[in-house]
């Protein structure tokens, strides 16, 4: 008797683990914002629609060629 039911709960045990391994897998991964900003860019390709520099500080902005401290760059998708 004893070893029926330990076979019954080392069945319940792997169809427990199978179950949860299972619904894992079909859950949706959410996406982080930068890596939806990251997918954005690359779908869009290099050709930047709008350049936006901030501050002063030590970054090169791209169409004004001043030192700034932020520089945004917002591309467009085709």
């Amino acid at each position: 008797m004893k070893r029926i039911v330990r076979i019954a709960a080392v069945a319940a045990l792997v169809a427990a683990a199978g179950w949860g391994s299972y619904t894992h897998d079909r859950q949706e991964r959410d996406m982080t914002d930068l890596m939806s900003e990251n997918v954005e860019a690359l779908a869009a390709g290099e050709s930047a629609t709008k350049i936006v520099c901030w501050g002063v500080g030590s970054v090169d902005c791209p169409t004004t060629h001043n030192k700034v401290e932020i520089v945004r760059i917002s591309y467009a998708p085709y």
